[in-house]
């Protein structure tokens, strides 16, 4: 076999390799990203009460992920998204809101998610060149 052939040969194992790695990698993060949300929405309904609602909206398939507060309080109506994270195909976790207090990135890390891989979505990529996170 030649040169060429056996380079051929390599750069598919390598491909194949690589799109393995990146699958698994990306249902370790649904599954890490999934349990968290819940977590969280169960950690604010069983902190603060049952007078507002705290859905966990997990959307497994196409990768996005939101934690929503939302009801009545006395004459007043809330509709309010509290984080909203999605992962892309390269693997990579944005954040694209965070209304709350939480580090939902340092979170995610502690959770096994590699530093990176999470993106600030909610930042410039100017700014997010600061950050410890990915661009």
């Amino acid at each position: 076999m030649s040169v060429v052939g056996c380079l051929k040969i390599l750069l598919v194992l390598f491909k194949k390799n690589t799109v393995a790695q990146l699958t698994s990698k990306i249902k370790k993060y649904t599954e890490i990203i999934s349990d968290y949300v819940t977590e969280v929405g169960t950690y604010f309904r069983d902190a603060l009460g049952a007078s507002l609602e705290y859905e966990a909206i997990c959307d497994k398939q196409n990768k996005h992920f939101q934690l929503v507060r939302l009801g009545w309080s006395e004459n007043d109506f809330f509709y309010q998204i509290l984080f909203h994270i999605d992962i892309k195909p390269d693997g990579k976790v944005w954040i694209q809101k965070n209304s709350t207090e939480i580090g939902v990135g340092a979170a995610l890390i502690k959770k096994g998610v590699d530093k990176s891989d999470l993106v600030l979505g909610f930042r410039s990529p100017a700014m997010r060149a600061l950050t410890h996170f990915a661009v």
